[in-house]
């Protein structure tokens, strides 16, 4: 059995890092875990895996062409209750670390990729209603909690994803 120790440090801000050391990994994880799911906010479904996808747009272009030059892979993902951006790679944390809070914490919105970025999600919800599984997934929910937020798909409707603006 491998080694395991964890570090975890709260910020001032409320921010909690969780350092986990396994000596002999050669790959690393590092990850930011955001309290904000697909089931928030109640009124608009979506908005938060919208804010996923919109978070590697950058005003020079995707920030996950500066992971790719460092080795590394980002991704996030979107649960019911959080959203997780994280970057698997072999070097160079502490050029990464500061990209993740790149990543999350310098959003750019502007009308046009706002709109791009609807017609993309409204394509991903199209291929996934094709998707048994969705559909399994989807059902089970809505039925096994009926007048809540998981009756709605995690990346919305696309009357839903109509409604998501960001005021400029």
């Amino acid at each position: 059995m491998m080694e395991e120790n964890l570090i975890s440090k709260t910020y001032d801000s409320g921010f909690v890092a969780n350092i986990i050391l396994k000596p002999g990994f050669a790959s690393k994880f590092m990850g930011i875990v955001v309290d904000f799911g697909g089931s928030d906010p109640q009124e608009i479904s979506g908005g938060a895996h919208f804010l996923e996808h919109k978070l590697f747009a950058k005003k020079y272009g995707d920030i996950a062409l500066k992971f790719e030059r460092l080795g590394a892979d980002s991704n996030a993902y979107t649960g019911f209750n959080e959203t997780m951006y994280y970057a698997e790679f072999a070097n160079h944390w502490p050029q990464i670390l500061p990209l993740l809070f790149e990543l999350v914490g310098e959003p750019y919105f502007t009308v046009d990729n706002i709109d791009q970025e609807r017609k993309i999600i409204c394509q991903e919800l199209a291929t996934a209603k094709d998707d048994p599984e969705w559909y399994l997934i989807h059902n089970l929910m809505s039925n096994m909690f009926p007048q809540t937020m998981f009756t709605h798909d995690i990346v919305g409707s696309e009357e839903d994803l109509a409604k998501i603006d960001i005021p400029f």
